[in-house]
């Protein structure tokens, strides 16, 4: 048993399946390992077989996509370090050269928003308090001058 495949319906590439044979009537698994498939292509395929006389035997034609698959790049213009976390009250903020903040915005884990501040300027490291607050999670969403928004989960202990 072969194995046809191609990104058209003429096929142009084959393989031995595994197993390689079958006897009699009844319903069979054959495998067959592809290598070097095309990113977010279809291909077609078909079994081509010989039965008792040698007579080549074909299956009916189908078809699969293959999935783009990858590593999402980093956007590194919105890498922010918060740090020490988990904290005990306060939270330091380094972000990216010349980047101006517009807000920051920290909620508790019941949704309560804190409005942090407004108008940083991201020249000096930045510290959030969370002092007095109670310990728990605490999400911080930043708002950068270019309407990107920089979201981090910090930990207060």
């Amino acid at each position: 048993m072969e194995f046809e495949y191609g990104t058209t319906q003429s096929f142009g590439s084959s393989i031995k399946t595994n197993p390689n044979y079958a006897y009699g009537y009844g319903t069979f698994t054959f495998n067959a390992d592809l290598d070097n498939l095309q990113k977010g292509e279809t291909y077609y395929y078909r079994l081509k077989g010989l039965d008792a006389n040698n007579t080549v035997l074909y299956s009916d034609i189908a078809s699969f996509s293959t999935q783009v698959l990858g590593v999402e790049i980093p956007n590194l213009k919105n890498n922010a370090i918060l740090y020490p976390n988990p904290t005990s009250g306060v939270v330091n903020i380094d972000l990216p050269d010349n980047r101006n903040i517009i807000s920051i915005i920290i909620s508790d884990q019941s949704g309560k928003v804190f409005n942090y501040g407004n108008d940083l300027k991201t020249q000096d490291l930045k510290k959030i308090n969370l002092s007095g607050k109670s310990t728990g999670i605490y999400y911080v969403r930043i708002i950068m001058d270019d309407k990107s928004v920089i979201n981090r989960k910090v930990i207060l202990k």
